[in-house]
């Protein structure tokens, strides 16, 4: 199996991955996985979140974008408040300050 493949198969069953964890999963260094995660964002089969851990952004295939709330601990507290307002309420209006 290639290692695009192993990478897909991989993000479906474990959900939105970091770098890291694909080169360990597939048994690569992290400028190979970096590149086939790259690779695999400009075909469309996965997407690179604007979340990061530790600045790393998280790659997940579409339609794993719920998956995205696990990671909620790993952000600010003043990140996490806005993430589960948006969460609830699903639009939020900026106000002006004065």
């Amino acid at each position: 199996m290639a290692d695009q493949d192993k990478i897909i198969n991989l993000i479906r069953l474990k959900g939105p991955s970091i770098p890291r964890q694909i080169a360990q999963a597939i048994g690569s260094d992290l400028l190979f996985s970096s590149a086939h995660l790259s690779d695999l964002v400009s075909q469309g089969k996965l997407v690179v979140s604007h979340m990061k851990l530790d600045s790393t952004p998280l790659y997940y295939i579409p339609g794993q974008e719920a998956m995205l709330y696990n990671y909620l601990n790993c952000l600010n507290e003043k990140d996490r408040r806005t993430a589960e307002m948006l969460k609830e309420k699903g639009v939020l209006r900026d106000r002006l300050r004065q």
